[in-house]
């Protein structure tokens, strides 16, 4: 576990210089029917202090970089646009996906969008903008502007569903989770398990609820920088949780099989920079079954 410390140290300063800036200019610039008056600031992501303030954390974890805050006026309203630019489109439609603006429904802007009384906000690429006009009068028309400003973004053709990785079989709807650290990940599950599964080296995971036919179980898949560590995190696993009886490895299929004080089983794998895990599985069942399945690259 020491070892994943001082990797982690070292992951924490290297992003620091990291950081890919962003070119905002293209998109934040006089629109159709809208005029842009100003650019009222132009900064770090991490300094973020304006409409999207409260999802700064949030947002620097999966990547933001950079932010630009604009002043718009057109159809007799003004309006504060803001736009933050991400490291990756996964980072940003995963962001998007996590914060939440309260009231809204959605509306088809970019990649994804959403809208409530107050704000209009969609995401797309690697940037996620948000429209606030001054008087919510002006909702219609900052609407407007979102889709005018979705215009000047390129497409890439990256996909922007972020949950392709994840096996399909047996999912269960709706239970699909993306994190890129320790605190989206402790937004659903425990922070103890976040330490257990060294969240905070890894580069990103998923999880989504299964039902192989003995009762629903959560699949964890988590990458990490490198092989390396993520077989340093399967062993620190296992050594935090020595007490338990582990069935090892078959040369056919590498997992360990943890056997809890209750009976019921936990299954953890590595292969090459990733790591799976299944815990409270019924003992020997089709969960057992299910994590062969899926080691064995079944979808």
């Amino acid at each position: 576990m020491k070892k994943l410390v001082i990797i982690l140290a070292a992951l924490l300063f290297s992003s620091c210089t990291m950081f890919v800036s962003q070119n905002l200019n293209g998109i934040i610039r006089d629109t159709q029917g809208f005029s842009l008056e100003r650019i009222r600031v132009r900064d770090k992501a991490i300094n973020l202090k304006s409409i999207l303030s409260g999802d700064k954390d949030m947002f620097v974890e999966f990547g933001a970089d950079s932010t630009f805050i604009a002043e718009y006026s057109g159809n007799m309203h003004r309006m504060t646009v803001e736009s933050v630019a991400f490291t990756s489109t996964r980072g940003a439609v995963g962001a998007f996906k996590l914060t939440e603006l309260p009231g809204a429904y959605p509306i088809e802007t970019g990649f994804m969008g959403r809208r409530n009384d107050s704000l209009c906000q969609f995401v797309k690429e690697q940037v996620i903008i948000s429209v606030k006009p001054q008087k919510a009068a002006g909702m219609e028309a900052a609407q407007k502007l979102a889709g005018e400003l979705a215009k000047h973004i390129g497409t890439s053709g990256l996909d922007p569903e972020i949950y392709r990785t994840l096996p399909t079989s047996n999912r269960i709807a709706d239970s699909e989770y993306y994190f890129m650290g320790s605190r989206s990940f402790k937004l659903r599950f425990p922070a103890n398990l976040a330490d257990d599964l060294a969240i905070p080296v890894a580069r990103e995971g998923w999880s989504a609820n299964y039902d192989p036919g003995d009762g629903a179980v959560t699949l964890f898949k988590i990458r990490f920088p490198s092989p390396a560590i993520a077989k340093d995190a399967l062993n620190a696993y296992l050594k935090k949780h020595g007490d338990r009886p582990v069935i090892t490895p078959r040369e056919s299929l590498q997992y360990y099989t943890i056997i809890e004080k209750d009976r019921k089983e936990t299954y953890i794998a590595d292969y090459a920079d990733w790591l799976y895990f299944m815990a409270n599985c019924p003992p020997e069942g089709k969960s057992r079954q299910f994590m062969e399945f899926i080691l064995r690259g079944g979808r």
